[in-house]
């Protein structure tokens, strides 16, 4: 037939790189006058633009490493457009993973021992009111790190990592801190007086309500020191290992009320009351003090015309004997 078939036209490469219309020929399909057609090397024209994206996300991120801060969101939209993902977060703004996780009570309570993140946050405050230190690291994560520490025990390698800081940056940062929470939080710990204590008696002081304190020590074991004076100091002979002693006040309702500093081992319990000074804190001829058996304070709480509560051990059933030592 001489003319086209159903008017359908399609276009013919040319050797001199031009182009020009040309009929279809007989038994051409209709719809392949639609797909476009090749150049003469076989190239897809799309695969051209890879190329130049390519170009454009270089130099979009060679903007953002020697541009400033105020164009980085611009660079970073568009090298999202081109599929790049791309931190524009500084080092400094960087946070540990661990203090994230603090945002509910639960988590808090799970790391740190504490209630609430509420509570968290007014211990946080008060030490940040005393520390005057410029530290690598915020006084949230300082504080968080001496609680996590003592909660879990977690050696100091693994708080290093949890915190983005070298080990021997967290063993400094729990030392310094930990001794700027205790004097903050020592004032947390209360001394009731006696018509709170009457009110919170637990039955089993039925018989001994004037009993104001529950006297004892408490000892933690230690690593054997390098020091020869040290383990002289430490080493608990009732123990038989190198410890620290603290004594510990409790009130009859079991709320802990009085904390000495720390004692080597060797100390006697009759050298931790009279140096702790827990004794000028109760009254004379009035209060009782109740230890445990084996807690030789008889002279020392004598002396200061208080009653002396122990403890005594018969056979396999214990009883409680009431001993009273007035100076006269």
């Amino acid at each position: 037939m001489a003319g086209p078939i159903g008017g359908a036209a399609r276009t013919a490469p040319v050797q001199d790189g031009g182009s020009r219309d040309a009929p279809a020929q007989d038994g051409d399909d209709p719809a392949a006058a639609n797909v476009p057609v090749q150049d003469e090397e076989g190239d897809d024209p799309a695969a051209a633009k890879v190329p130049a994206e390519e170009d454009e996300v270089a130099q979009a991120l060679l903007e953002l490493s020697l541009g400033s801060r105020g164009v980085e969101d611009g660079l970073a939209a568009r090298l999202l457009e081109k599929g790049v993902q791309v931190n524009t977060h500084s080092p400094e703004q960087k946070t540990s993973k661990l203090v994230d996780l603090l945002d509910t009570d639960s988590n808090v309570l799970a790391f740190t021992g504490l209630q609430s993140v509420s509570t968290l946050q007014t211990i946080v405050s008060e030490v940040a009111a005393v520390d005057q230190t410029n530290a690598t690291l915020p006084v949230y994560d300082r504080v968080v790190l001496v609680l996590v520490r003592l909660k879990t025990c977690l050696p100091f390698t693994c708080l290093a990592a949890l915190f983005g800081v070298s080990r021997k940056t967290a063993t400094r940062h729990f030392y310094a801190t930990l001794q700027k929470m205790a004097a903050v939080l020592e004032a947390a710990i209360p001394w009731p007086d006696k018509n709170e204590i009457s009110r919170n008696v637990p039955q089993c002081f039925t018989d001994y309500r004037e009993v104001r304190e529950v006297l004892d020590c408490t000892e933690v074991q230690l690593e054997k020191s390098h020091c020869a004076s040290c383990r002289i100091l430490t080493y608990s002979h009732y123990k038989g290992v190198h410890t620290a002693k603290v004594l510990v006040g409790v009130s009859p309702a079991g709320l802990i009320t009085f904390i000495s500093n720390g004692f080597g081992g060797r100390a006697s319990d009759k050298a931790c009351v009279e140096k702790s000074a827990v004794l000028h804190k109760l009254d004379s001829f009035e209060d009782d003090v109740m230890v445990d058996k084996g807690f030789n304070v008889d002279d020392s709480v004598g002396s200061w015309d208080l009653v002396l509560c122990s403890h005594l051990s018969c056979g396999r059933k214990p009883s409680l004997q009431l001993r009273k030592l007035l100076k006269h």
